[in-house]
């Protein structure tokens, strides 16, 4: 989603795809509440209070009379091998307690399965709900060479480092 179209949607110059229209806004900075109506355009907020200018014909209403509105929480360390579930039901798991994205490096895949275990659970990550910021998983590479132990089998080289940094889905170490 380019920031003109959400822009135009802001400003009711264009019609939003989705409204969430009668609910009460959490806003987690201030703890305050208030009523607040959200317009939203492909995967992104565009506007948050009177939105009645960004609601057009094919616009999507969805009532939340009675409801908090609340912004999904970002978990930005989290170890999912930790869970010993698989990334369906870690995903169905956090989804259910308001977080919608985790950034994750699949540190311990790396270390069982190298590149290979990373991208498969990347992948099935990648087709639930939850938004995954990938992270190389540089302490699956670093882990026994610094405490002078074996390297695992399958633990990533260099050489996996790197190409995973050109995986679309990377946003960083």
């Amino acid at each position: 989603m380019d920031r003109a179209a959400l822009m135009d949607v802001a400003l009711g110059r264009a019609p939003a795809d989705l409204v969430v229209r009668g609910g009460r806004l959490v806003c987690v900075h201030t703890a305050a509440v208030y009523p607040a109506d959200v317009a939203i355009k492909g995967d992104r907020v565009a506007a948050v209070g009177d939105v009645g200018a960004a609601t057009g014909p094919g616009t999507r209403v969805l009532d939340a009379a009675g409801a908090l509105v609340v912004p999904g929480f970002i978990d930005t360390h989290q170890h999912s091998y930790e869970s010993h579930l698989n990334m369906t039901e870690y995903a169905r798991v956090l989804l259910m307690h308001g977080t919608t994205t985790v950034s994750e490096a699949f540190y311990g895949m790396g270390l069982v399965d190298g590149i290979r275990g990373v991208r498969f659970c990347l992948e099935e990550l990648k087709a639930t709900p939850l938004r995954v910021l990938f992270l190389v998983p540089t302490l699956a590479y670093l882990q026994n060479r610094e405490l002078g132990l074996p390297v695992t089998p399958r633990t990533p080289g260099l050489d996996d480092l790197f190409r995973m940094l050109r995986w679309p889905e990377c946003v960083g170490l």
